[in-house]
C-alpha cells in the first residue's frame, strides 16, 4: 500500500498550535500552494469503497492528496480487531511522510459526508502530536467550494 519512500514524523516534537482547528473555505484558499500547507481529501463511502477515489479523480481541492480509508487510514484486520483498526504509529508516520507532511506542516482534512473519515485522520494526526486544521464546514461543491476554490 505504501509504495514510495518517506520521511518519518519526529513524535518528540510537539508544535504549539498557531492555526485554529476549524477554518473556512476562504482561509484555505489564501493558503493553497503554500509548501507548509497540506490538504488531504478523505472522501469515502463504506458501501462503495472505490467511490471516494473516483470522486477525487473527477475533482478535488488543488494540491490535495487522497486518503483511502482501507488503504491509508486503517491497519491490518485480524481476529482481534474491528473492520478498520488503526495503523501503527510507524505506518501512520510513513504514510504522512509519503504525502509530504512533516512536523512543520499545517494540515487541512475534508470529506463529503458526516466528517467521520476526515475526523479519523484529524485524530490520527493529533495522536502522533500533529498541529492540524479541519474545514469549518464540509467542503462540498454544493456548499460553494467550486465557486470559492477551483477544482483540479
Amino acid at each position: 500500500m505504501h509504495r514510495r519512500g518517506a520521511t518519518s514524523i519526529d513524535r518528540s516534537m510537539t508544535k504549539i498550535d498557531h492555526f485554529p482547528y476549524l477554518i473556512g473555505v476562504h482561509e484555505l484558499q489564501r493558503h493553497l500552494g503554500e509548501p507548509a500547507w497540506r490538504v488531504v481529501d478523505c472522501r469515502f463511502d463504506l458501501m462503495a469503497p472505490a467511490s471516494g477515489q473516483a470522486e477525487y479523480a473527477q475533482g478535488h481541492i488543488p494540491g490535495a492528496q487522497y486518503a483511502h480509508l482501507d488503504e491509508d487510514l486503517a491497519g491490518p484486520i485480524s481476529t482481534s480487531t474491528g473492520r478498520h483498526p488503526l495503523p501503527s504509529t510507524t505506518v501512520i508516520a510513513h504514510t504522512l511522510g509519503e504525502w509530504g507532511i512533516d512536523n512543520e506542516s499545517q494540515v487541512v482534512v475534508y470529506d463529503h459526508g458526516s466528517g467521520a473519515i476526515a475526523a479519523r485522520l484529524w485524530w490520527m494526526l493529533k495522536y502522533i502530536t500533529r498541529s492540524i486544521t479541519s474545514p469549518k464546514k464540509r467542503m462540498k461543491r454544493k456548499k460553494g467550494l467550486s465557486s470559492s476554490v477551483n477544482v483540479e
